[in-house]
């Protein structure tokens, strides 16, 4: 019996504290840190962002259309308002629909999309970091080590700088779905599983790139712990395996639908050859904008020329890695000794096998892709990698005749990653170097296969996105070499965190000042009685990519002010069809352009201004002028005019 009757109840409300403390703990210091890291763009996100041109335009209108049609008009969210008449035109580009649920009480609250975008791609680095935090934490790192790790994952260049690309910013799900997996195959329960299912429904309506990354990272998962048998509720695999899979069909394959269409009827892919083109570069993989990475290159008389011609920042930082290098050399348990029929038994497989296991992956790889070509070296087929790896076969009988193929494999990894991290953990190694691998692009072989074999693979132009899952796979390791450290001096592991954090700063960031100011034109649209499909002027040549993306994405901007269905578009294709259109629109106003647009049941044209030198002005008045009848001025303004096309064959 208790001697004070609420001696219970506070040592309950002490404990609930102290839980509530240590989930909140992380949650602040990443928020705090994103804020810092972010800097300026944390204390400015209404006024400031990462200008990438056409594609921040893309990004703040996607997010603005998925915004107004989830709240005005679920069903129909497809059919965004560009590329007039053409259906499905979200499905473009990335959709981001999970963006936009989060950025809906900011916008309705503000209307302010870029505020509302800014505060997205912020939310997602802070969560970033908590979720790989709480991977650490499941895969079995102490307080610090998961710290490291969710640093890592949070603000390593490769992911950190894709702060301005919304859909590759936002991959904040991916650890928090992996995590529940890894609890699951322990002895968890149907809930994670579906937990799990959830989580990866969230990454892929934020981003259908990093869905397919969390895909590949999920499968892989299960095949590897399935071989190392780990995965313990055996009596009910299959029938939560099963109803998982049909909720997530069931979530994710509506979203699906509209691509394949796209793919199917407008020939929407992306080719090996433009891969080639987006793949990294040498100059890539030691590019950093960080300050300590760049005295580094600067110190080795480098930083000109890496700067100069790199295509992306993969460079991850000298601590991560020589933190992941300790957690690969440094055993900090003893493995368990052999029991009952294993005494006695070799568990080590001869060196020689791996080679031959390696050697006939690399041929069966060579004949995925179709072939390879490395330098001077090339090959039309695994033919002849995979005699190699027979010859070897029969090498290796010869010498061990009396050891079994491949014997131990499953144990001896086992046995090397109990030292380290754990088998669970052992699988960031091969997720780290794998996706490494395929982010070097066709070059490298590994992509061209899965190119090839992968549905959805061809969605991806840009190789080195793959490293996102290259940075995670390094931070679990990171976060290991941590553990290492801590476990020869405690005071280590703080003091390596914080360098760390010094190493992988880069602010204050360069962005630039920014506004989503829509003319008085998009203005008087929107006060109009019934929606029209309209058609902003003037239309670059589309055969000028620069000024047609930039055009182009400004205009769609601009009707996130109306909504308006409009025949202009930037997205990540463009169908043939507008290409010709763009083409006879670029001397409009004309006869032949006029009949095209009346042919649509387009009404209004939208005429800027500041698209037209006087001449330019002066001439278009009086074309326009000569086509009174068909064209006439509905509204005038000093930054442009508005006609009216009085001939339009249909309505909009």
């Amino acid at each position: 019996m208790l001697e004070h009757p609420g001696a219970f109840d506070n040592t309950r409300a002490s404990v609930g504290r102290f839980m509530s403390a240590r989930v909140l703990a992380p949650a602040l210091l990443f928020v705090a840190l994103t804020c810092l890291f972010a800097l300026p763009l944390s204390v400015h996100p209404g006024s400031q962002v990462l200008d990438l041109g056409p594609d921040t335009r893309l990004f703040l209108w996607t997010l603005g259309w998925d915004v107004h049609a989830l709240l005005q008009q679920p069903l129909a969210i497809f059919d965004a308002n560009i590329f007039f008449p053409e259906p499905d035109t979200l499905a473009y580009s990335e959709h981001q629909i999970g963006s936009a649920l989060v950025a809906i009480p900011v916008l309705a609250m503000t209307g302010d999309t870029l505020l509302a975008m800014n505060l997205v791609v912020l939310f997602s680095c802070a969560l970033s970091g908590i979720g790989a935090f709480y991977l650490g934490r499941e895969l079995g790192l102490g307080w610090v080590g998961a710290f490291a790790c969710g640093i890592v994952f949070a603000f390593t260049p490769p992911r950190f700088f894709r702060l301005g690309q919304l859909h590759l910013a936002t991959v904040q799900w991916i650890p928090f779905c992996l995590t529940l997996l890894h609890r699951y195959a322990r002895q968890g329960t149907t809930r994670h599983l579906v937990g799990a299912g959830l989580f990866f429904t969230l990454q892929a309506w934020s981003g259908g790139q990093s869905g397919l990354f969390l895909a590949l990272s999920a499968l892989g998962l299960g095949l590897y712990l399935v071989a190392l048998g780990e995965v313990r509720p055996r009596s009910r695999l299959s029938v939560d395996f099963a109803g998982t899979i049909l909720l997530v069909l069931a979530l994710n394959v509506p979203f699906l639908l509209p691509y394949l269409r796209v793919q199917r009827e407008l020939g929407l892919e992306r080719s090996l050859q433009e891969a080639l083109f987006w793949s990294p570069n040498a100059e890539s993989f030691v590019a950093s904008p960080a300050h300590v990475d760049r005295f580094l290159l600067r110190a080795l008389g480098w930083e000109e020329h890496v700067l100069r011609e790199a295509k992306a920042f993969l460079f991850p930082g000298v601590v991560p890695l020589v933190l992941a290098a300790f957690a690969l050399a440094g055993a900090r348990i003893r493995p368990t000794e052999p029991t009952g029929a294993e005494k006695g038994t070799r568990t080590r497989a001869p060196p020689l096998d791996f080679v031959i296991v390696g050697v006939g992956l690399v041929a069966i790889l060579i004949e995925l892709a179709g072939g390879v070509r490395i330098g001077g070296f090339s090959a039309n087929g695994g033919g002849r990698t995979l005699v190699v790896a027979l010859a070897l076969l029969a090498i290796r009988f010869a010498v061990y005749r009396r050891r079994p193929f491949a014997a131990g494999y499953r144990a001896g990894w086992k046995a090397w990653t109990t030292g380290r991290m754990g088998p669970h953990a052992g699988f960031y190694l091969w997720l780290g170097a794998l996706s490494l691998w395929a982010s070097l692009g066709p070059a490298g072989v590994f992509y061209s296969a899965l190119y090839r074999v992968l549905p959805g693979f061809d969605f991806i132009r840009v190789p080195s996105r793959l490293t996102l899952l290259t940075v995670l796979g390094l931070a679990v390791l990171a976060g290991f070499g941590v553990e290492f450290l801590a476990s020869k001096r405690k005071w280590l592991a703080p003091s390596v965190v914080m360098i760390v954090l010094i190493e992988l700063a880069a602010f204050p960031l360069e962005t630039t000042g920014y506004e989503v100011k829509p003319s008085p034109m998009d203005w008087w649209l929107a006060e109009q009685d019934s929606p029209a499909s309209i058609v902003a002027l003037p239309i670059p040549d589309p055969r000028d990519d620069v000024a047609s993306a930039r055009s182009h994405s400004t205009y769609m901007l601009s009707s996130l002010a109306h909504f308006m269905p409009l025949v202009n578009g930037y997205s990540g294709f463009t169908p043939q069809s507008h290409r010709r259109l763009f083409q006879r629109l670029a001397q409009f106003p004309d006869d032949d352009g006029l009949r095209l647009l009346e042919e649509l049941g387009v009404r209004f044209a939208v005429f800027h201004r500041n698209g037209y030198d006087e001449r330019q002005w002066e001439e278009l008045l009086t074309r326009a002028a000569a086509l009174s009848e068909r064209l006439a001025i509905a509204a005038s303004f000093d930054e442009g005019r508005v006609y009216e096309l009085t001939r339009s064959r249909r309505g909009s």
